[in-house]
């Protein structure tokens, strides 16, 4: 916007034009001028739009701060209010105290909740408060915590700009508003300042009307207080009238209770009425009456009647609430306002007032009565004593109630009692006609009490009983006795009988003369027939006794007699019955000696039924018989032990049985030699009797050479036999306390006990491997083989037998490892090489996982040409830690943990796709061959043929480019799969060889019968070939024998030129050593192949 003058001059310096040479500055200077005058208009419509914010603010918050009356609130809303205009979180207001001599903090406001505390005092000039107080005007500090005044024990340190401003009543300041910011970027600016100014105006009128309102708020108390007064006298005329009232009501309620008392023996019908009366004369809201409960041993209340509740709280524990602590104390309360009372549990809402008291009979407590108001009812003393008159009437009306509820309660139970009895009791009158009879007559005899009423009992009885019945009743009616027992069958209403006991007594009348008889009817039929029923079993007992094989006794152990013993006692002991009838330990005398303490002492026990036992009786004969006795004890009525059965069987075949079990459990069943829970048990007991004397002793761990491929090749049936021969061998080399034991397969152990020293186990050592190599005549089979043993001797301190089998073991894969028929001394050397070993598998597993493993390539060339014909692949693993480790230090336990498998079946795989990949890369390697060692663990996998295809078909290589390099072992495992698996290799197009031939049987007889492709020779056979001598004719007759079978020959490890021409002149057509390469990463071997050639 431009002023008039300003557009003016414009207008008057275009009429020169924008070039003129003499105004370019003049409008240079009008155009800065422009904007300033443009900049302070924008200023001052900010300023308009900031005050009209303030102002409606600032309206707002009057409007607020006039609606709180209450000092507390006020100063609340003030600080909080002007934190907010000022944009700060720390806000104060200090107050002077009513003598003026002090400012007293009223209320702080710091939403950091960091500072350290405020001042609760201060006095004038005194911090920023006290400046203002002292100034009379407001306080602003740019830097408080440079601030000289500040008060430093109790403010925080980092407070930076800071404003106090005074709060007014007229002229006189009333205290100190103050606000501070937290961070030293943040400043109070004028308009601010200005603005809070006008807030603790306004805050200032809001305290003074805070003040007079509460002076109004004192005068009004004073005129309540005299109207109160009033109040009271009135309402103390209204009580007065109230209390005649009531008294007459009392008298009405006293009146009901006692006609209800009076009228009523039933206690449920009693408490009713009186429960009623009380509510229909008081008009009491909620009424209850509680007894407690003796089956709970009184520790429960159980509700008998209430009025007025919305729920029933049937049963209540003592322990809780106004009712509990009533029935446990034995005390009644009364609360005016029960919910300040401690033990007031609000079961029911809304309660206001309660009075409760006890009932006691016979200084007893028995129950509660209890009255509850609510609607700010409140129940007073008057109402205590009203229910404590009420309580004495209920407690006589209870007891009133309790004894006519025992009276019936006794006498249904004299009615049950008579109605229930099982016998019949009767009456009769003096011509023996009943005239009484209970309901057991209708259960027995089938006839009713009005049927049978009148008739002569005598009708009843059998007749053949009625003469012996006249006979035992005349001395009872000639009163010779005073009671008439005895037995008849008694006729039923089915036309039956049924035998009666009948016992019977004389009723005289008053003048002493014979009235009749009374007295008791039994059913006995079934105790007759149980004991006709007992004569029978205990004839068929005596049959069955009498014949089955175990012994059975019965025994009166009081007497200790034998009573019954059957006929078995004299088959299995040899001896009569009549001994044991005669005396009863008699069959002790037959007892082995070495089980008779145990017998005797087990005697006592037949009282208890705890014997069961097993012992051996010598028969007269000197046989021997094992016995198992088990006793029973028969008890009484009164339970004792009046009789003792007793059962003995004769378990000897049993026992041969378990003794045959025994052997069989410990010992091998090819063999007969102790099996390893027989060999660890001598074992240990071998090692305490050195631990306590020190004596020596080895433990020899053995197992045959060979031994597998003897039992492939002749089968299982001859390798059975070869071992049970063997085993004859050991035990003859042995002495009687040895120990020789089978551990399955054909590994066997041998405990040497009371030896003195190494030199003893090593001579045994060489005695056994003398007699097992000697030939075995196995039906007509001549068989050779041989031993490794490991020997651990007992001065090598171990912790168990466990841990001395293993040194025996550790010893064995030493003399293993060293060539067979040998054996080795366990040292603590062999130990920490079993260690190595372990943690070497142990680094396969995680090689494995790593992928540590690679291969290394040696070509292989052509005699001939002097071309390189393929390659062989050579595994190598790269140890993180050890470098590149060869194969002859892994590759044995590799075998040995079958981790030989999945590491083979890798090498494979790299081998096939680093072939193919170099046949892509250069198109004349087409005919070239990768040689792949296969272990034998590989060539036995049931899945050989699909891992070899998957391999092949995933890295795209051809079957004629793979050669598999298998040694003669392989071949020796197992003919019949072996030749399954090469012919489906060599069905497939797949090359094999036959690698480090000569090492192993060396038998050419076995080419013509398996598909070899090539052979190749053994390094040891190449590195000796001299001009004509016998290694040079050795691997002439190899490469001439081969070749009559189509076989083509490799030899391996050629290392010298010499060796190189020799091969030649033999016409071996293939070669492969460290004079022409050694093996190398896949980088150099490529550059092999690019090559072509060797110059040889």
């Amino acid at each position: 916007m431009f002023s008039s003058d300003l557009n003016a001059e414009l207008e008057a310096t275009a009429e020169y034009g924008p070039d003129h040479p003499a105004d370019t500055a003049r409008i240079t200077q009008l155009e800065h001028a422009n904007r300033q005058l443009e900049a302070e208009l924008d200023q001052a419509e900010t300023r308009r739009q900031q005050e009209f914010t303030y102002q409606a603010a600032l309206n707002e918050i009057t409007l607020d701060l006039l609606k709180r009356h209450e000092l507390g609130e006020l100063l609340k809303t003030i600080v909080e209010k002007a934190a907010s205009l000022a944009g700060t979180p720390f806000a104060f207001i200090y107050l002077l105290d009513p003598t003026r001599t002090f400012l007293e903090l009223k209320i702080n406001l710091d939403h950091a909740e960091n500072h350290r505390g405020f001042a609760q005092t201060l006095k004038k000039g005194e911090g920023l408060a006290g400046q203002v107080w002292e100034l009379q005007r407001t306080v602003l500090i740019d830097d408080y915590s440079q601030w000289d005044n500040r008060v430093q024990r109790y403010l925080r340190q980092n407070l930076y700009a800071a404003v106090g401003l005074p709060l007014r009543s007229g002229e006189r300041v009333l205290g100190v508003l103050g606000l501070a910011h937290l961070t030293p970027d943040k400043k109070f600016t004028d308009s601010e300042i200005e603005l809070l100014n006008r807030f603790a105006e306004l805050a200032s009128v809001a305290l003074d009307n805070a003040q007079l309102y509460s002076q109004a708020q004192q005068e009004i108390a004073k005129r309540k207080v005299a109207e109160e007064a009033l109040l009271k006298s009135r309402q103390r005329q209204k009580e007065l009238l109230n209390v005649a009232q009531r008294r007459a009501q009392e008298e009405e309620l006293i009146n009901k209770v006692r006609n209800a008392v009076a009228l009523e023996v039933h206690l449920p019908i009693i408490i009713r009425k009186i429960v009623e009366a009380i509510k229909e004369t008081f008009n009491y809201e909620l009424v209850s009456l509680y007894l407690l409960a003796p089956e709970t041993n009184n520790t429960e209340l159980v509700l008998q009647h209430q009025i007025g509740y919305k729920t029933v709280i049937a049963r209540m524990s003592v322990e809780k609430g106004i009712l509990g602590l009533v029935a446990r104390t034995g005390q009644p309360i009364l609360l005016e306002d029960v919910r300040s009372n401690p033990h007031f549990i609000g079961a029911v809402p809304d309660i206001v007032s309660e009075v409760c008291v006890p009932l006691v009979i016979q200084g007893r407590t028995v129950g509660v009565f209890n009255v509850e108001t609510n609607h700010d009812i409140r129940l007073s003393l008057a109402d205590l004593r009203l229910m404590e008159v009420l309580a004495e009437h209920i407690n006589i009306a209870i007891e009133r109630g309790w004894l006519y509820a025992e009276v019936q309660k006794r006498e249904k139970q004299y009615r049950s009692v008579f109605n229930s009895l099982k016998e019949v009791v009767f009456q009769t009158d003096e011509q023996g006609r009943w005239t009484f009879l209970n309901p057991a007559w209708t259960e027995i005899t089938g006839y009713t009490l009005k049927e049978s009423l009148g008739v002569c009992f005598l009708d009843y009885i059998h007749p053949d009983d009625r003469q012996y019945n006249a006979e035992l009743f005349t001395p009872l009616l000639e009163r010779q006795q005073e009671v008439a027992r005895h037995e008849v069958r008694w006729m039923i209403k089915d036309g039956s009988w049924r035998w009666i006991r009948f016992f019977a007594r004389l009723t005289l009348d008053e003048e002493n003369s014979v009235a009749g008889i009374s007295g008791t009817l039994d059913d006995i039929t079934e105790s007759k027939l149980a004991e006709e029923a007992l004569e029978s079993e205990k004839l068929r007992f005596l049959q069955l006794a009498e014949n089955i094989k175990d012994v059975f006794w019965i025994v009166d152990p009081k007497l200790e007699q034998v009573l019954y013993v059957s006929p078995a006692y004299e088959e299995i002991w040899g001896r009569s019955r009549q001994s044991v009838y005669n005396y009863f330990y008699s069959f002790l005398e037959a007892v082995h000696p070495a089980d008779y303490d145990t017998v005797v002492e087990h005697q006592t026990r037949k009282m208890t039924g705890e014997y069961d036992l097993e012992y051996r009786v010598i028969r007269p004969d000197g046989s021997i018989r094992w016995v198992w006795d088990k006793a029973f004890p028969v008890h009484n009525k009164a339970g004792e032990v009046y009789r003792v059965a007793a059962i003995s069987k004769d378990i000897t075949e049993r026992k041969l049985a378990e003794e045959k079990l025994r052997h069989y459990a410990l010992h091998d069943a090819l063999t007969g030699l102790a099996n390893r829970t027989l060999f660890m048990d001598r074992l240990e007991h071998a090692m305490t009797r050195n631990r306590r004397h020190n004596s020596s002793f080895a433990v020899l761990f053995m197992d045959l050479d060979r031994f597998k491929i003897i039992n492939d090749s002749l089968g299982h049936v001859t390798g059975d036999r070869l071992l049970i021969a063997i085993a004859q061998r050991l035990k003859a080399c042995l002495r009687p306390e040895d120990t020789v034991a089978r551990f399955g397969g054909d590994e066997f152990t041998i405990l040497l006990e009371d030896i003195n020293g190494p030199q003893d186990a090593t001579h045994i050592a060489d005695r056994i491997q003398d007699e097992i190599a000697r030939p075995f005549d196995l039906r007509g089979q001549e068989v050779f083989t041989s031993t490794s043993i490991g020997i651990a001797m007992s001065e090598i301190n171990v912790e168990d037998a466990q841990d001395l089998l293993r040194n025996a073991d550790t010893a064995l894969y030493k003399a293993k490892a060293s060539g067979r028929a040998r054996y080795a001394l366990f040292d603590l050397g062999m130990h920490d090489s079993a260690v190595k070993l372990l943690q070497l598998e142990t680094d396969l597993r995680k090689a494995l996982e790593k992928d540590e493993f690679c291969v290394y390539y040696q070509p292989i060339i052509s005699l001939k040409t002097g071309l390189v014909i393929g390659l062989e692949s050579l595994i190598r693993w790269r140890h993180p830690e050890k470098g590149l480790i060869p194969p002859g230090e892994f590759i044995p336990v590799a075998e040995e943990t079958g981790l030989i498998v999945p590491i083979g079946w890798k090498m494979l795989f790299d081998s096939c796709r680093q072939m193919r990949e170099w046949q892509i890369d250069n198109p004349d390697f087409s005919d070239a061959r990768i040689s792949v060692n296969l272990s034998s663990r590989q060539f036995l996998q049931p899945d050989l043929f699909e891992q070899i295809r998957t391999a092949l078909t995933e890295t795209g290589l051809s079957p004629q480019n793979l050669t598999l390099e298998l040694t003669e072992s392989v071949l020796m495992e197992n003919a019949e799969i072996v030749t399954t698996n090469l012919l489906q290799l060599r069905a497939a197009g797949i090359r094999l060889a036959l690698d480090d031939f000569g090492t192993g049987y060396s038998s050419l007889s076995y080419l013509h019968r398996f598909p070899i492709d090539s052979l190749k020779i053994d390094q040891s056979f190449v590195s000796r070939i001299t001009g004509n001598g016998e290694n040079t004719e050795l691997v002439r007759t190899i490469i001439t024998m081969a070749h009559n079978l189509g076989i083509e020959v490799t030899a391996e490890g050629v290392e010298t030129i010499d060796q190189l021409n020799h091969l030649r002149f033999l016409s071996c057509e293939a070669a492969q050593g460290y004079l022409i390469a050694q093996p190398a990463p896949a980088e150099k071997a490529g550059k092999w192949l690019r090559e072509k050639s060797f110059d040889l």
